[in-house]
């Protein structure tokens, strides 16, 4: 994994959103070095009940997306996303989504973990957390392959 940007790498802003008792919803836009600027955006809703577990799992999902041996760059609001896969934080939690993360970052040929503030004006993360919003609570249409 590196934290330095690189020019030919997707772009991929990720994020999760909670509501107690509801299920949680992800949002990702992506750019694809190869096309036009105009972003891909899509979004999930998963029957995950944390708000962690929901940021990770923005992250694999946007992975599983792009095609192996390619660079990328992950743009979330979510510092136990950055923290845990920059700077070895403990991972106490969520083991089987961590492991599920290492494997879609093995498969790229580099990775990166960047944080932005979330809430704060960039444009992109905004966008993904509105999708992410607009999905959580609504009927579960995808589950994550992890035990």
């Amino acid at each position: 994994m590196l934290t330095k940007k690189f020019p030919e790498a997707w772009i991929v802003y990720a994020d999760g959103a909670v509501s107690p008792g509801r299920a949680s919803g992800i949002g990702i836009v992506m750019f694809d070095p190869a096309a036009s600027e105009k972003p891909l955006c899509f979004g999930n809703t998963l029957s995950i009940r944390t708000n962690q577990a929901a940021e990770i799992s923005a992250a694999i999902i946007a992975l599983a997306k792009i095609a192996a041996g390619s660079e990328v760059r992950i743009i979330t609001d979510s510092m136990y996303v950055v923290g845990t896969m920059t700077l070895n934080w403990k991972r106490k939690f969520n083991h089987n989504l961590w492991a599920a993360l290492e494997e879609q970052v093995k498969r790229m040929k580099q990775v990166a973990f960047e944080h932005v503030r979330g809430h704060q004006g960039n444009r992109w993360n905004e966008e993904a957390d509105k999708i992410a919003v607009a999905r959580k609570g609504l009927k579960v249409d995808y589950e994550l392959p992890v035990s």
